[in-house]
């Protein structure tokens, strides 16, 4: 019997490692070997077992190839390299690579061929039942969001070959139908009880020419539309759900398949939605769900991406430009379909989750594609933090969000970060008091004039005056030598909301000791003068922190009483820096 170890490097996902699961279980059914899982380096005192005979690291995405490197190097530590395995998505795409810094020639591919681990009858791995137990050595520390579920490949491949994806190298051979019968009897035999939803993580299920034949089993699994779940805890009634989790060919949605998926508890569909060329393709997808009465939709929705090639077609780069329209015609879809309903029907939803496009080869996550730009792709990310990254349908939310129209959008893309995060609508809150919601409605004033103003001098702008700023802002990279490298007062004012709070101090340290009138005449006389709130964070985080620093005294001369006084209120009585403010008599 020999001793196992697993290791997955400690970065967050959503899905335990399949892989390592199914060799677990070849380990201890087939060898009768001892196995443990730990998610980054074993913790002091979760097992006691000190000599491993060998140990596997899998790999998940390229940009976490730090992470990865390190798991392998902490490996090292444990047993000689020749007692480490290492496989997963990213070494099976940059095999070379992980070689060269590592020393060990990764497995790549699927488990199913023999000899690739040295084993008798390892070709048999890739379609061994999951070993589900091994995520207890782990429970003390880390959970999946998606634990209770099933984990299951209904076929495998994909054949589209697009060039942005990895399916191509990782399954090139497609395989029609792959029963899972015996795999959930065999997880539901080795737990205390069923789980409650199926992802099935097939890369291209439409295309199968056993699709009935794939439907017919979920439904015999217990998986058929309305399907019911007993929680075994609470003894609760709830829903089950299937989600084929890497999505629906719209190319290949046609009402046949959409009248078999309506036989079964799908939620959400989800329908890849790659490139605003596929519009069409991609609104018959929807509103043929929709007659079959499938009415929970999600899409994935790529962004950032090169030209690539796929399903027959030649795709250009998208554009900013080209998210928006996406991720808006999903809100007028709904609204069209939902408008034809009637009051007794359930309406639809469908939900975005854009995407990021990072290469295949790339080792971390910061690539720009040519018609983007760092401080799009970040003002993308800030927008879409209060949803956690998805877009809903609400006309409300995703006009307020990402503006009324393209022209909107784009504005709102070069927004300063913070400015971005200030946007939404006052609500009162119920379970507030009223003076809480009075203090919520003063602050969200304080925001709109603060976002009045940005758009205010951003709109005075000519075509000229905001390419300068674009050229300057695009980069995403603020310091105050942009300030004292530009000429032109109205940038000048308009990168003060940009700066972060210690460029900021660095800049008031700057007026304090060098000469350089311009840009000290425009920056005092529009901060006391003007528009004194521009400096609202600056002094709010000064006073919080009470800070006594040389920046902080340099702030506070050059921004004088008619600011300061509006803030004394905020400042504890007794800190330091109010000391401060009243013996320079602001």
């Amino acid at each position: 019997m020999a001793n196992i170890l697993l290791l997955e490097p400690a970065y967050k996902n959503k899905y335990p490692p399949l892989g390592l699961m199914k060799i677990a279980a070849f380990h201890k059914n087939v060898m009768h070997d001892k196995v443990f899982f730990s998610k980054g380096p074993i913790r002091e005192g979760l097992t006691d077992i000190t000599t491993w005979d060998k140990v596997y690291v899998t790999t998940l995405f390229t940009f976490e190839w730090k992470r990865s490197i390190e798991m392998i190097e902490y490996a090292k530590t444990l047993v000689p390299i020749n007692k480490i395995v290492v496989g997963g998505i990213a070494s099976t795409l940059m095999p070379d690579e992980y070689e060269k810094e590592t020393g060990i020639r990764p497995i790549t591919g699927l488990l199913n061929e023999s000899g690739k681990l040295g084993y008798p009858s390892d070709e048999t791995i890739d379609s061994i039942t999951p070993d589900y137990t091994i995520l207890d050595d782990i429970a003390s520390y880390y959970h999946y969001p998606y634990e209770n579920a099933y984990f299951m490949y209904s076929t495998r491949g994909c054949g589209m070959n697009c060039g942005f994806c990895a399916v191509k190298t990782l399954e090139p051979t497609y395989i029609p139908f792959i029963s899972i019968k015996e795999q959930i009897r065999k997880i539901d035999a080795a737990s205390t009880s069923p789980k409650k939803d199926l992802l099935l993580m097939d890369n291209n299920v439409l295309k199968s020419c056993n699709f009935e034949q794939i439907i017919n089993e979920l439904i015999e699994l217990g998986f058929g539309k309305n399907a019911i779940y007993i929680n075994p805890k609470t003894k609760r009634t709830q829903r089950r759900y299937i989600d084929f989790n890497q999505g629906l060919d719209a190319y290949l949605l046609n009402d046949p398949k959409a009248a078999l998926l309506s036989q079964i508890a799908i939620k959400p569909a989800r329908i890849a939605f790659d490139h605003i060329e596929d519009k069409d393709v991609y609104v018959k997808a929807i509103k043929t769900c929709a007659r079959h009465k499938i009415n929970t939709l999600s899409n994935y929705v790529l962004y950032n991406a090169d030209a690539f090639t796929g399903k027959g077609h030649s795709y250009a780069a998208d554009t900013p430009q080209d998210l928006y329209e996406r991720l808006q015609l999903n809100v007028a879809l709904a609204q069209e379909i939902n408008a034809k309903k009637t009051d007794t029907e359930e309406k639809i939803s469908i939900f975005s989750f854009p995407m990021r496009y990072i290469p295949l080869d790339s080792k971390e996550r910061g690539y720009i594609s040519k018609n983007w730009n760092a401080k799009y792709l970040r003002a993308i990310q800030v927008i879409l933090i209060p949803t956690q990254g998805k877009v809903g349908t609400s006309a409300s939310f995703f006009y307020t969000a990402f503006g009324k129209n393209v022209d909107e959008y784009m504005m709102i893309l070069d927004m300063p970060e913070y400015i971005i995060s200030l946007r939404g609508e006052y609500k009162k809150i119920a379970s507030l008091s009223e003076e809480a919601n009075s203090n919520r409605f003063i602050q969200y004033q304080n925001n709109q004039k603060i976002i009045n103003e940005w758009i205010s001098l951003y709109s005075s702008l000519s075509a000229d005056e905001l390419y300068e700023l674009q050229t300057i802002i695009h980069k995403n990279k603020f310091t105050k030598e942009l300030i004292l490298n530009t000429r032109n007062p109205f940038i000048v004012k308009l990168l003060l909301f940009y700066m972060p709070v210690s460029e900021l101090l660095k800049l008031f340290d700057y007026f304090d000791n060098y000469e350089c009138r311009f840009h000290k005449e425009i920056v005092t006389n529009y901060c006391n003068h003007q528009f004194p709130a521009v400096l609202n964070r600056l002094l709010n985080y000064l006073l919080q922190i009470k800070s006594t620093s040389r920046f902080s005294f340099a702030f506070i001369k050059y921004v004088g009483a008619t600011f300061i006084s509006e803030l004394y209120g905020k400042a504890d009585d007794n800190s330091e820096i109010l000391q401060k403010l009243k013996t320079l008599n602001l």
